[in-house]
């Protein structure tokens, strides 16, 4: 069984590359791992620019930081054909297209190729030179080819966090949220005061003014105390204020 894990440490950015062009089976293959990603609702909402021609291979390499790629892959989003969440409104085009894209990724590594995913670039240049349509956005650039005999990972390859940086076991506890510290409480508050009153505003609701001592120790790690006022209007219920 081949070990995914492994293949993802494996992976790095590769900036120089052997003057060698991709087997068009395997450009095939990168394509293939792309268009099977998983995206929402399946709506599969990107388009894969290939670029191979040295011509164009050059006016794209001067939209990038990275030269030298025998082959690249511009990844597109088509907004217009994302799955928009019901609840709020929200859609992220570049979601979809960023899973394809690392699909092909893992798929050139594991074919012997090296790559690297280019996000800095003017995307106005990119759109005019390879007649991108309005609507459908250049999001990533993917330089592949075989990496230079001198190419090496850069050395924040392997700097990681460690896991317990970035797990968080969720809590048993009724009013501890997953990223509460261990042991912490969401907001360790003093005693209501008992000389706060009652007041009344112009329109008649009801409200009341103290001041507390809160803790925020899941977000402040000194865990110091700090002082805020609340002010909470009652509810008006049948043109009575109700406590």
């Amino acid at each position: 069984m081949n070990d995914f894990l492994s293949l993802a440490q494996k992976r790095y950015a590769v900036r120089s590359y052997l003057p060698k062009p991709v087997e068009a089976e395997k450009l095939e293959r990168i394509l293939e791992a792309g268009r099977v990603a998983p995206t929402a609702k399946n709506t599969q909402p990107f388009r894969f620019l290939v670029v191979q021609h040295p011509e164009r291979l050059k006016k794209l390499s001067a939209c990038t930081n990275v030269k030298g790629y025998p082959l690249a892959i511009i990844v597109c989003s088509v907004a217009s054909e994302v799955w928009v969440r019901p609840f709020d409104g929200k859609s992220k085009p570049d979601t979809d297209a960023a899973i394809a894209a690392t699909h092909m990724l893992l798929e050139a590594t594991d074919l012997g190729l090296g790559s690297c995913w280019l996000m800095h670039f003017d995307p106005a240049p990119i759109r005019e030179q390879f007649r991108i349509p309005e609507g459908t956005e250049p999001e990533y650039i993917l330089a592949i080819g075989y990496p230079a005999e001198d190419s090496h990972p850069s050395e924040r390859h392997t700097k990681r966090k460690p896991l317990e940086d970035l797990v968080v076991e969720e809590s048993s506890k009724d009013r501890e949220g997953p990223f509460l510290e261990k042991g912490a409480s969401p907001l360790q508050t003093s005693p209501l005061p008992k000389d706060f009153a009652w007041g009344n505003d112009k329109t008649g609701s009801t409200s009341f003014r103290f001041e507390a001592s809160v803790s925020c120790s899941a977000q402040q790690k000194t865990r110091k105390p700090c002082l805020f006022s609340l002010q909470v209007s009652a509810i008006r219920f049948q043109g009575q204020s109700k406590r």
